[in-house]
């Protein structure tokens, strides 16, 4: 009897451990997760419009159960925990662990960047230089000086952990645009041999690498002309700083806080503006573009020219924002990689500054960045006439795909204009590109088949493509043409 009633208390333990968790479960769903930085599922919708079991049920159920089980925020500490001090392993493939308590980001290539093994290609080198001489051009023309600023990632910065990096596009763009390009890399090497200048469990620099840079791009502004004040002078202060490598492996507390020196500004002039017109309507010409990149603007009654700063991370804090505003009159700072014509007219800036770190050095191939009232010089028109894309796939199998367009427009196409199809992914403009070959011309009213090769999805249940011819670095024309896929 006692043996009989063990065994129905362990089936009962058993389908607890089961079903309590999912009861315990948040029943809505889409709660912001820190620790992933990502919100997660919802609930599905179990019935549609149309009264019948909504399509993508099975999907989003499971999607729902593994993301809001009770306990599970809990159950992932406890791993990544054990991961890191028991196994001496990082609990997240976003982060590599290096010799001597350094840490390393491993997404948007900063390994491979770091190794050397990332190189860009010709083609993405010159459609670089294409989308920055047209944005060049065009703040030229509106009496706006424009500058590139270059950032390495920390990975180029610390290669005797984990290898080396270039100077790829710094040489490119010297070498073939008249595009003033400043590249901190060299001088934040050289200041290493002294002192730590990024953090060891963070992916940017600390606040003596952030001065560096500092220093390094308002000496060379100086230089050029663009501004008439020195560097201001600092003092340091003791400070501690949780990395966000911690959080990106499983939760704040995981790595303690580093030492660092913190940065003090003598006698700061700027101040912050907040709450007044000029930003507000800004914010409002920020949100209606569709960027998501916070803004904030600074005034210095000793300063002469005013600058826009469209950059990452890196120009968002480590004391960044408050230094450059000591050297302008006014300082406004965009998080973005995109230029777009209503936000720069708004501001009207003496100088426009792009800053991109190193991990995102490929974003300079996109020309759906350029958001530029750049003249057209030709009046190119197109009709995308057939497409054979598949409607579903098989999971990592590959497929050639033809898609017939038409010169609809009044000139020829060729690859001296750099005639293009582009391909979107998810609504995206990754800067995949199907060129002409050399010797061809599309004469107007002639079609003309651009082949896809080797296209596969190893990923997801779901995906979608978009076909848009372009001029490379000027313009997209025609309509899109979209095709849902369903990987099986």
């Amino acid at each position: 009897m006692k043996s009989t009633t063990c065994k129905v208390l362990i089936i009962i333990a058993f389908f607890a451990a089961l079903a309590l968790p999912a009861i315990a479960s948040d029943k809505v769903g889409g709660s912001f997760s820190p620790n992933e930085n990502r919100n997660l599922a919802t609930f599905p919708t179990i019935i549609d419009e149309n009264k019948n079991l909504s399509p993508g049920l099975k999907i989003e159920f499971e999607a729902w159960l593994k993301d809001n089980l009770a306990g599970r925020e809990e159950a992932q500490k406890a791993k990544a925990f054990i991961d890191l001090n028991i196994f001496d392993s990082s609990p997240s493939p976003k982060v590599h662990i290096g010799q001597g308590g350094w840490y390393f980001y491993t997404e948007s290539l900063n390994l491979e960047i770091g190794q050397g093994t990332h190189l860009l290609s010709s083609e993405e080198l010159e459609a670089i230089r294409l989308n920055q001489v047209a944005v060049q051009t065009n703040l030229n023309e509106k009496g706006i000086d424009y500058v590139l600023v270059l950032i390495p990632s920390k990975a180029s910065v610390y290669p005797e952990y984990i290898g080396w990096g270039d100077y790829q596009v710094t040489t490119y763009l010297r070498d073939n645009t008249s595009i003033p390009v400043i590249n901190v890399k060299s001088e934040l090497i050289n200041a290493k041999t002294e002192q730590d200048v990024y953090f060891q469990k963070d992916t940017h620099w600390n606040h003596a690498g952030a001065y560096i840079g500092y220093m390094t791009i308002i000496t060379r502004l100086y230089e050029l002309g663009m501004t008439q004040a020195q560097p201001v002078r600092i003092d340091k202060q003791h400070a501690m700083h949780k990395g966000d490598l911690s959080t990106i492996m499983g939760f704040p507390e995981m790595i303690s806080p580093e030492p660092y020196e913190a940065t003090i500004i003598q006698n700061p002039q700027a101040s912050l503006l907040d709450d007044n017109v000029k930003t507000n309507q800004i914010k409002e010409l920020i949100a209606d573009n569709e960027i998501n990149g916070k803004f904030f603007s600074y005034s210095n009654p000793t300063g002469q020219k005013s600058v826009l700063v469209l950059g990452d991370s890196f120009f968002f804090t480590w004391k960044i924002p408050e230094l450059f505003a000591e050297n302008f009159a006014e300082y406004n700072f965009l998080w973005t990689f995109t230029f777009v014509d209503d936000v720069i007219k708004s501001i009207n800036p003496d100088i426009v500054i792009l800053e991109v770190s190193e991990r995102y050095i490929s974003s300079l191939v996109n020309p759906a960045n350029v958001k530029l009232e750049i003249p057209i010089q030709r009046n190119f028109s197109v009709e995308i006439v057939f497409h054979d894309t598949p409607a579903w796939v098989e999971r990592g199998e590959s497929y050639n795909i033809n898609i017939v367009v038409k010169n609809t427009g009044d000139h020829a196409w060729s690859e001296d204009d750099q005639i293009r199809l582009c391909i979107f992914q998810d609504g995206k403009d990754y800067g995949y590109r199907i060129n002409l070959p050399a010797s061809v011309s599309v004469e107007p009213g002639q079609e003309y088949t651009f082949m896809l090769y080797n296209f596969r999805v190893n990923d997801g249940d779901s995906t979608y493509l978009e076909y848009q011819i372009l001029q490379e670095g000027s313009q997209y024309f025609g309509e899109k043409e979209r095709v849902d896929i369903v990987v099986k």
